[in-house]
């Protein structure tokens, strides 16, 4: 049965805990949060279903207000706090759970996004009623225990590696992305020759800037040498002169060469950083 859904708003300051509380002695309930960046909504549903209308709170601002609200409520009864997984902004919210001895429960986004419409009959989602789908699903065994663990210093060590190597990452695909480009229009014979993320494609472009450069160049043959090592063969080195001196791509005039370098030096730096934190 749905019953009648209120969704208008309380601040947490403005909260009459005695009135919200009168009749409920000893009754379990679930305070259903919905985590937005600079808001929180609980909702508190009661075992008989029944809920209290949302109260909104600013954070950080008021988090230590949301946390007494709670507690208010705990006293003295079977409660637990459920949320959705919603990235960093929850956290803080969370690890003040885990301090106030609050137990939190998991509830998922998918689920909740199917359960809107039954839970009012109406498919929209806004804050209040989120609150409200999060602390029912949980009423109705639709969550799981979702402890704070506090990560041992060796995993946070793992855990911060592996999140820079993926914003470096992020990052090369965007300038190799960039340097596609650049290399279809001006010298589009190289990209079949030597990768995108090949330093000695990335250092003969800082160096050179231009197909037309290397090409003029009586001592390039010997630079591509010292960049490709022995990882270059000298069929190769001969192969990209060749398509230097023969391209069919634009000429690069002094705008595009900066940039030219600024691309590949920002892919080189960026290459370079992903080997340091893996290392």
């Amino acid at each position: 049965m749905i019953h009648s859904r209120t969704y208008r708003s309380v601040n947490v300051q403005k909260v009459e805990i005695s009135s919200i509380l009168a009749g409920r002695d000893g009754q379990a309930a679930v305070v259903g949060v919905d985590v937005g960046k600079e808001k929180l909504y609980l909702v508190i549903r009661w075992s008989d279903g029944r809920t209290e209308r949302p109260v909104v709170v600013s954070q950080p601002e008021e988090l230590g207000l949301a946390i007494e609200f709670i507690q208010a409520v705990a006293a003295n009864r079977d409660l637990r706090v459920a949320m959705e997984p919603s990235g960093t902004y929850g956290d803080v919210f969370r690890y003040a759970c885990h301090k106030a001895a609050l137990p939190v429960e998991r509830v998922s986004p998918v689920a909740s996004n199917r359960h809107a419409e039954v839970y009012d009959g109406v498919p929209s989602q806004h804050d209040g009623k989120d609150a409200g789908v999060i602390a029912e699903l949980c009423g109705i065994g639709k969550s799981a225990p979702w402890p704070w663990h506090d990560a041992s210093e060796q995993d946070q060590l793992l855990a911060s590696h592996a999140a820079l190597i993926v914003n470096h990452q992020e990052q090369v695909n965007a300038w190799r992305g960039r340097l596609e480009g650049k290399l279809a229009r001006h010298w589009p014979e190289v990209l079949s020759l030597l990768a995108l993320d090949s330093m000695t494609l990335l250092e003969l472009l800082i160096h050179y800037q231009s197909p037309a450069k290397l090409a003029e160049d009586g001592q390039a043959q010997e630079l591509l040498m010292k960049w490709g090592r022995s990882t270059l063969k000298a069929e190769k080195i001969q192969a990209v002169l060749e398509s230097a001196k023969k391209t069919s791509g634009i000429p690069v005039g002094v705008g595009e060469a900066y940039h030219i370098k600024e691309i590949a030096g920002q892919l080189a730096g960026k290459q370079a950083a992903i080997g340091r934190a893996s290392s």
